[in-house]
């Protein structure tokens, strides 16, 4: 720091140096007025100005507004901290932070959820069921800005987006999208679906190959001591040991090879919802090693053993399908 004293550099306009300077002064000497009185200085008018920088205005962009609001943030951190570790010295500076810091989230958090309002209640009013679908999107944006601090009927909001903004898609009960907006049509509904699509899954091939080998293992005489002890588990004597290692070994190997089609057939598309037809092919390749030994111990602490992926079943296909709907899928 270049300021010898809180005082000189309060005079040179440095009040972050200031501020620490001063609380340097104060703890030497808590009784110091001159001390206490430069640390509500300092702290007073870096809030002041923290704050006049974090004035909103209406033609800023949001990523300006999200810059004061880190500013304000950053000084309301410094202020807070002096303020604790002077037992409450700038409480009133710091409390006018907090004053300023809730404006400043708020108008943010406004930024995307009134927005959102608007969206929805135009979408419901016009039949537009996109609005109604991008309302949700700002109100997502608004609860990342912390939204449930201020409002509590987000939860509702977003089923009323799901409610106005979902798309009706005729297809098959064991095909679901992982998109929220895109519903399953049943007769139970009023009107028609918006899409209708039908799906075949083909099995083309299927093949597994094995394949067998066989290996012989004798290992030398193995000498060692083997340890006698009594029932308290004391050694008492040793004893020499010979043992002749035999092994063998049996490895079988499994490829598994298998292909299959997925076609997804569009049979009526409208304004608000458009498929393409969709093809995909499957090729999947496993390879699974049973390693099996028979013998001494010294021969079986070998073994290895990898099992395969049972990825041939009906249920991997369905995840396939699953996948292709949701490329193939766009809402409007």
């Amino acid at each position: 720091m270049s300021c010898s004293s809180s005082t000189k550099a309060l005079e040179k306009g440095n009040y972050d140096v200031a501020i620490k300077l001063a609380y340097r002064e104060y703890t030497k000497d808590p009784q110091s007025q001159q001390a206490a009185q430069n640390i509500r200085i300092a702290s007073d008018t870096i809030s002041q100005r923290a704050m006049a920088n974090a004035t909103l205005y209406e033609d800023e962009e949001i990523k300006v507004w999200k810059k004061k609001r880190a500013s304000l943030y950053h000084w309301m951190e410094v202020v807070g901290k002096y303020n604790v570790v002077t037992n409450g010295l700038v409480s009133e500076s710091y409390d006018q932070m907090c004053d300023a810091k809730y404006e400043v989230d708020i108008a943010i958090v406004d930024y995307y959820y009134r927005y959102g309002v608007d969206l929805l209640h135009e979408g419901i009013a016009t039949g537009d069921r996109g609005l109604a679908r991008d309302a949700y999107s700002e109100f997502k944006s608004s609860e990342r800005e912390e939204a449930r601090l201020f409002y509590h009927d987000l939860d509702s909001l977003y089923q009323e987006c799901i409610a106005y903004g979902a798309i009706l898609v005729e297809m098959p009960s064991d095909v679901a999208t992982d998109d929220i907006f895109i519903k399953a049509w049943d007769a139970d509904y009023v009107n028609g679906p918006d899409c209708s699509v039908t799906i075949r899954k083909e099995r083309v091939d299927l093949v597994i190959d094995r394949s067998l080998e066989t290996n012989e293992h004798t290992k030398d005489i193995v000498v060692g001591r083997e340890e006698i002890r009594d029932t308290a588990g004391v050694v008492i004597r040793y004893e020499e040991i010979e043992e002749e290692v035999f092994a063998y070994e049996q490895i079988e190997e499994i490829v598994m090879t298998a292909s299959a089609n997925i076609y997804v057939n569009v049979t009526r598309n409208t304004e608000d919802c458009y498929l393409e037809s969709y093809t995909k092919c499957i090729t999947e390749e496993d390879v699974c090693e049973n390693i099996k030994w028979t013998g001494h111990k010294e021969a079986r602490k070998f073994k290895s053993d990898k099992s395969c992926n049972e990825f041939f079943m009906e249920n991997d296909l369905i995840r396939d399908v699953k996948q292709a709907m949701n490329k193939t899928i766009w809402i409007y």
